[in-house]
C-alpha cells in the first residue's frame, strides 16, 4: 500500500486524504488491485472512518465490502475490534453489509 495513504488511514487524516485522491484520484483503486488490505480495512480497525463528505464516502462504498488476506470484510474488522460506532457509519452506508459473509460463512455479528 503507498507509504502515505497508509499512513492517513492510520491516522484517520480525511483532510489528507482527499489530497491524496485530489493528487492522484486513481490511487485507491491501484490500491485494491495490488494489496490485501485496503485503506479502510486499516481505519476501521483503528476505529477511523472516513465519513463526511461525498467523494470520501463514495470512494468508502466502493470498497465495503472486499475482503482482506485474511478473508474479512472491513464491517467484521470494525465490530470484531469493538468499534461501534464505525459498523453504524458502515451500515449508513449500506445496511445489506450486516449479511456480508467472510470466508468462514460468519457475518459481522456472528464474528463479534
Amino acid at each position: 500500500m503507498d507509504p502515505l495513504l497508509f499512513k492517513d488511514a492510520r491516522d484517520g487524516s480525511i483532510e489528507a486524504l482527499l489530497k491524496l485522491l485530489e493528487s492522484d484520484p486513481l490511487i485507491l483503486e491501484r490500491v485494491a488491485t495490488t494489496t490485501a488490505d485496503t485503506p479502510l480495512h486499516v481505519a476501521v480497525v483503528l476505529g477511523h472512518f472516513c465519513k463526511g463528505t461525498p467523494q470520501a464516502q463514495s470512494h468508502c462504498g466502493e470498497i465495503c465490502e472486499e475482503l482482506n488476506q485474511h478473508g474479512y470484510s472491513p464491517i467484521h474488522l470494525a465490530a470484531a475490534s469493538g468499534h461501534v460506532n464505525v459498523v453504524e457509519m458502515l451500515l449508513g452506508i449500506s445496511r445489506e453489509l450486516c449479511y456480508l459473509r467472510d470466508r468462514g460463512g460468519l457475518t459481522p455479528l456472528r464474528f463479534h
